[in-house]
């Protein structure tokens, strides 16, 4: 059998759309952290450490919609 979305044999196909979707949810969750982690920094009074989180969020977003558009 193979898997209906990239032809390789099923068990090697859910293996890699497993480790994409592994890596989305990181990314994902890199990036709504970073934001809140920003926004929490920047309430205590703390801007510069606010605009590094922001940036690990902008930069965790920005690799996430790279993955989704990638092909493989």
């Amino acid at each position: 059998l193979n898997c209906p979305l990239c032809n390789e044999p099923l068990v090697e196909g859910l293996n890699k759309h497993r480790t994409k979707t592994n890596r989305l949810y990181f990314l994902g969750m890199a990036f709504v952290g970073g934001l809140v982690l920003a926004t929490l920094c920047n309430i205590a009074g703390y801007p510069m450490l606010a605009i590094g989180f922001a940036v690990v969020g902008i930069l965790s977003m920005a690799g996430l919609l790279l993955k989704l558009n990638a092909t493989n």
